[in-house]
């Protein structure tokens, strides 16, 4: 892989951590959870998901996709997606970036390199938050989650997201780097065939060797150690980096 011309980088754990207060994040997985019950998925099926709303909506979306017709599917996907919008929107407000991402975000922007989010979240959502922390201008752009029929069963770690943003930029997949941090992430990236893909440890809910099973080629404890590592520096930046800060 040669020069970087636009990064892709996960949302959710890897720039801020949207649910900080935890009571939100269960009363979320509870409401999602009835849904699915109440949908006819099985406790067994549910309960293999964990406490995670996010886990238990793609494990629910994937044994009514193999055991109910296309439209129970539909039906379940936009009902869950109107619970986890109504609560990404309630927290998005008090939201705060990880303190060492905006100094990043400013040196790229700084340089020109293109920078787009690209999540499983709300896109309204992420895009408030950017705004509540004067970020806005520094993202080109955001490709999350909406009511998008394609999107069904589409969200990492399935290419999809990935593959239209790299659309959307004009940028070839081994001119991207991919920042996450999570093995959906990095098993999105790899099927995109994302030219470099960076893990993050400090926030995230897995270990470093899951990181690099998933297809990580390097993993970073935080945000902050993308504008320090050498080889990361001159992908992004030429050669001669000694003046970039």
């Amino acid at each position: 892989m040669g020069a970087v011309k636009v990064v892709l980088t996960d949302f959710e754990r890897t720039l801020v951590r949207l649910f900080e207060d935890n009571e939100v994040e269960r009363e979320f997985s509870k409401e999602v959870r009835a849904l699915c019950a109440k949908r006819g998925v099985p406790k067994r099926v549910l309960k293999a998901a964990g406490t995670s709303p996010y886990s238990l909506w793609t494990r629910a979306h994937r044994w009514t996709t193999k055991h109910e017709d296309p439209l129970a599917a539909e039906r379940m996907y936009h009902a869950v997606t109107r619970i986890a919008i109504k609560y990404e929107m309630c927290a998005a407000p008090s939201i705060k970036l990880f303190e060492d991402v905006k100094p990043v975000l400013e040196q790229w922007k700084a340089a020109g390199i293109t920078v787009m989010i690209v999540s499983n979240n709300d896109t309204m959502a992420v895009q408030r938050v950017l705004r509540e922390n004067d970020a806005a201008l520094l993202v080109d752009q955001v490709i999350g989650r909406d009511f998008d029929h394609e999107l069904l069963g589409n969200l990492k770690p399935r290419p999809l997201l990935l593959e239209k943003a790299l659309e959307l930029s004009g940028c070839k997949p081994g001119t991207a780097l991919l920042v996450g941090d999570s093995v959906d992430d990095m098993r999105a990236g790899k099927a995109a065939e994302i030219g470099f893909r960076v893990g993050l440890l400090q926030h995230s809910t897995v270990t470093k060797w899951q990181l690099r099973r998933a297809g990580a080629k390097l993993v970073l404890n935080r945000f902050g150690d993308l504008q320090d590592h050498p080889d990361l520096r001159r992908r992004l930046f030429g050669t001669d980096v000694s003046g970039v800060r």
